[in-house]
């Protein structure tokens, strides 16, 4: 299974389709909403069917990297975190 990348501004997120839509990896940062709004759909995603989010954490120069970790623009759609 080859994942759907989606562009955003200066990071990416992943879906994998599974049973009832998409798993998405990461978030991406909340100023990159409108950018994946514009996205998801040129992938032939509706964001309704993102239904699951897993986020991961890199620890890079001794801090977080925040961008995987801003789901502020899915979770009011009922994905499971």
């Amino acid at each position: 299974m080859k994942p759907i990348i989606i562009p955003l501004s200066m990071s990416s997120v992943f879906l994998l389709p599974c049973p009832g839509g998409y798993l998405q990896v990461d978030a991406g940062y909340q100023h990159d909403y409108p950018a994946y709004c514009r996205n998801l759909p040129r992938a032939g995603i509706a964001l309704e069917s993102v239904r699951y989010l897993l986020f991961t954490t890199i620890w890079e120069n001794s801090h977080e990297n925040d961008q995987h970790l801003e789901p502020i623009h899915l979770s009011p759609l009922g994905a499971d975190l």
